[in-house]
């Protein structure tokens, strides 16, 4: 410990000189000046002596008093320097110290749950790592593991695997490429723990066996009008799909809205699992397409009067729950004959 006083001064060459730290100064120091800490002060840290706070991450303490001190101007304190060959252990049951790249197979908690993973209470700690928590800016020790004495994370899981040392497993992706998919009874034979870069989080992908898999058609992305054709969809089962599978930008316009496209597999899952209420989608499709078919000419006729209302001056257009409605104030009841009279008036002035 540094046991700060008064400098003991004395002018030597035009200096102001204290006889325990042997600072100098031009002119007399004044009272607010830092006080003596009694021992030799250094403006930087010779090699041959060391903080109590280095020594602190090294496990040791030191057993005789500072040889020095350092003064530093952002804590306003003295800093005592020791003899790193005169210590001893600071904390006797703390495990090794390691440095993060000589920590061998020993693992992170973070790492453990990577590798589905987890110390518990009585799991030993093999190691320790000096580590700097950024979330509270300080350094604290950072306890290692050892694989072999942890527990399962979650012992429903498949084995892990990394990237590189997978064997013959396959990812969903790869399968498709082989037209092959595990079907709704093959269970993974695998996993990896994947980092998304977009959305920074970690996940699991599984891994297959190829022959626990069956075969299923390459799968390719459709967009929406093809959808509607296709499929008979209308703007309402495609807001039911969800939220298209790819965007892409136009090939033809590139400056156009770009282009959603839907996994034809997914769209014909999601048809067969809603099978019933698609049938009756289609059969009422039916009914309104002979409906149109039947009343085609009145429909268009209706189509083509509604049109030029929206551009006619002698009505209004109000909103109801139905959406917006239009209501000629010259013919309230409707028009039997086409086009509007006033209309085309105006049209002619």
């Amino acid at each position: 410990m540094l046991n700060l006083t008064e400098h003991q001064l004395k002018k030597i060459d035009g200096y102001w000189v204290c006889e325990n730290c042997h600072k100098r100064w031009k002119s007399k120091p004044k009272k607010s000046s830092p006080k003596c800490p009694g021992v030799k002060a250094y403006s930087e840290i010779p090699e041959y002596l060391v903080s109590e706070e280095d020594l602190k991450w090294q496990n040791l303490k030191p057993i005789e008093n500072p040889l020095g001190a350092k003064y530093y101007r952002s804590t306003g304190e003295w800093v005592g320097l020791y003899d790193p060959n005169k210590t001893t252990i600071l904390d006797p049951n703390l495990p090794p110290i390691l440095k993060h790249d000589e920590r061998g197979l020993l693992k992170y908690s973070w790492e453990l749950e990577n590798s589905n993973l987890k110390a518990t209470e009585t799991t030993k700690i093999s190691g320790v790592v000096k580590w700097f928590d950024k979330y509270n800016c300080c350094h604290k020790w950072e306890p290692l593991y050892n694989k072999e004495d942890c527990e399962k994370l979650d012992p429903n899981m498949p084995d892990v695997y990394y990237y590189h040392d997978r064997g013959d497993l396959k990812f969903e992706w790869e399968l498709n490429k082989l037209n092959l998919g595990p079907s709704e009874n093959t269970k993974p034979a695998g996993m990896v723990r994947w980092w998304d870069k977009d959305t920074e989080t970690y996940s699991w992908k599984f891994l297959y066996r190829v022959e626990d898999c069956e075969w299923k058609a390459r799968d390719n992305y459709l967009t929406k009008s093809t959808i509607k054709k296709r499929y008979l969809l209308s703007e309402g089962w495609i807001k039911r799909l969800g939220k298209p599978d790819l965007t892409k930008e136009n090939p033809y316009y590139p400056n156009a809205t770009p282009m959603q496209l839907y996994s034809r597999q997914r769209v014909e899952k999601y048809l067969a699992d809603h099978a019933e209420k698609y049938a009756k989608w289609l059969d009422k499709r039916d009914k309104l397409v002979d409906h149109y078919y039947k009343f085609k000419d009145k429909i268009e006729a209706k189509r083509k009067q509604k049109k030029m209302c929206n551009t006619c001056r002698s009505g209004i257009t109000f909103s109801t729950d139905k959406g917006k409605q239009f209501l000629c104030v010259i013919h309230p009841t409707g028009l039997e004959f086409l086009p509007c009279p006033d209309f085309s008036e105006k049209e002619d002035n």
